[in-house]
């Protein structure tokens, strides 16, 4: 093998090598990306209602939010498929975690405490966009909790 191509094997190997690494480190970088406009957006809220499907800055067509305490494998069987960006939901009731969908998948997932997320969502079953679902704002003081109309 040449000098030249096997140093472009080598940094290749390299570079290859760097992407992994920050893949596990950070995520997918599509889920990071909408995680922030998510936070955009549900920071710039004015209303004391809102629709989901007006807030999301992203395409999804389905959302869930797990209870606590609630394993990565439960939470594939209720969605339906596998992700490495599902995490366990090992966390207090108190924690935020809520996952976007579109196909299978997953484009968004937020999950820690919400004074350090900044907000926080509370539906229990799975949303889609066709239901265009009203939630409530209510502005705390450290976040704000964005809940189903109905109160689930």
């Amino acid at each position: 093998m040449k000098k030249s191509n096997k140093k472009r094997l080598i940094t290749g190997l390299i570079l290859l090598a760097l992407c992994f690494g920050l893949y596990q480190l950070f995520g997918n970088p599509m889920v990071y990306i909408n995680n922030q406009k998510l936070s955009l957006a549900v920071s710039s809220i004015e209303s004391e209602t809102v629709s989901l499907n007006d807030l999301i800055p992203f395409d999804w067509d389905r959302a869930y939010s797990p209870g606590p305490y609630t394993s990565r494998e439960e939470i594939a069987a209720v969605i339906g498929f596998d992700s490495p960006s599902i995490r366990d939901n090992q966390n207090s009731e108190g924690m935020s975690h809520v996952l976007f969908m579109k196909g299978n998948r997953v484009v968004a997932c937020v999950i820690g405490h919400p004074a350090l997320v900044g907000y926080r969502f509370s539906f229990s079953e799975i949303v889609t966009y066709e239901d265009d679902i009203q939630l409530n704002v209510e502005q705390g003081e450290h976040w704000i909790e964005l809940c189903t109309q109905e109160g689930v």
